[in-house]
C-alpha cells in the first residue's frame, strides 16, 4: 500500500504526548487538527486571532484540519461542551467556514452540513475534502477530494468508484487490510489514525514481522532492540526490549514517548499496521 500516507492527529490526548519536533524526528510530514478539539482549547475567542493553526501549534509541516463537527442543534448552531470544566462553546456554519479559511490549512475536511452551492473559493494552497454523503454527481470543477469516515461512506465510495476514481481520497478510522488495499489502489490515500500513537501509550509496539506487547514479561531479558530493521531515534540509540520492558514499568510516560516514536516512524513504512 505504497500510496497510503500516514496522518497522526496532533489533538487526541496520544497525539499530545509528542512534541511537534518530536513528531518530525518521527518522519511525519503531515498531521490533523481536529477543529472541535481546537474551538475547547485554545477556544474560538483565540483561534480567530490565529493566521494559521501553524501559529499556535509549532507545527510546520503540512496541516489538516478536520472541521466534521457533531451534527449542528434545531437552532443551526454547533454546540459543543468542554471535558475539562463543562462549558460550553457554540458556532454557526458560516462562523466554522470562515475559521478554516483563515487558519490556512493546506487539506480542510468540511463539515456534513456545508452546502456546496454556497461554498466559499478556498486558496490554491488548501484542498478541500468533501464527505461522500453529500458528494453530488455534478459538482462544480475544482480542487478537491473526498472524505471517508465510516465503513457507510467507504461502501458508498466503491459504489460509485467509476466516477470518483482521479480524486484524492482521505479516510478517518480503522479498516481491514482488504479496504485498505482495494481504497490505496483508488489513488492518492491519506489515512488519518490515532491508532500507533495510542497503542504505544499502553506499550503495543510495530516491528517488520510482529507486533510485541511490551508488557509481557518475556521482554524482561530480551536485549535486542525492538526493531533490527527499524531506523527511528528509539531503535538508533540502542534501546533494548529489556529496557524499554522495565521503563514503561517503572517510568511510563518516558516510555511512551520512545515507543511512539517507533511506531510512529516505523507506520510510514508499513501500513498494513494502521489496519485492524
Amino acid at each position: 500500500m505504497s500510496n497510503v500516507t500516514f496522518v497522526p492527529v496532533l489533538t487526541t490526548p496520544a497525539g499530545q504526548v509528542l512534541t511537534a519536533a518530536n513528531w518530525r524526528d518521527a518522519g511525519v510530514n503531515i498531521a490533523s487538527f481536529y477543529l472541535e478539539s481546537l474551538l475547547i482549547k485554545p477556544g474560538k475567542d483565540y483561534l480567530q486571532t490565529l493566521q494559521s493553526v501553524k501559529t499556535f501549534s509549532g507545527w510546520h509541516g503540512d496541516v489538516v484540519l478536520n472541521a466534521s463537527l457533531p451534527a449542528c442543534n434545531r437552532h443551526g448552531r454547533y454546540l459543543l461542551r468542554s471535558p475539562y470544566d463543562g462549558s460550553k462553546v457554540t458556532c454557526t456554519l458560516d462562523e466554522v467556514l470562515t475559521l478554516c479559511m483563515q487558519l490556512q490549512p493546506e487539506h480542510l475536511i468540511l463539515p456534513k452540513t456545508v452546502r456546496l452551492d454556497a461554498m466559499p473559493v478556498f486558496p490554491d494552497n488548501t484542498c478541500p475534502y468533501i464527505p461522500i454523503e453529500i458528494y453530488p454527481e455534478n459538482i462544480p470543477s475544482q480542487t478537491h477530494g473526498i472524505y471517508l469516515s465510516s465503513a457507510d461512506s467507504v461502501a458508498l465510495f466503491f459504489a460509485r468508484r467509476d466516477a470518483l476514481h482521479a480524486l484524492p481520497l482521505y479516510i478517518s478510522g480503522e479498516y481491514d487490510r482488504e479496504t485498505m488495499q482495494t481504497l490505496s489502489a483508488s489513488g492518492a490515500l491519506y489515512f488519518e489514525t490515532d491508532k500507533p500513537a495510542s497503542d504505544a501509550l499502553v506499550g503495543k509496539v510495530y516491528c517488520h514481522d510482529d507486533v510485541l506487547i511490551l508488557n509481557d514479561t518475556v521482554f524482561a531479558t530480551q536485549f535486542e532492540v525492538l526493531d533490527a530493521q527499524c531506523n527511528c531515534s528509539t531503535c538508533t540509540q540502542k534501546l533494548t526490549r529489556a529496557y524499554l520492558h522495565h521503563l514503561l514499568k517503572h517510568t511510563p510516560l518516558l516510555c511512551q514517548r520512545f515507543l511512539m516514536e517507533h511506531n510512529a516512524f516505523i507506520s510510514q513504512k508499513l501500513a498494513r499496521f494502521m489496519t485492524v
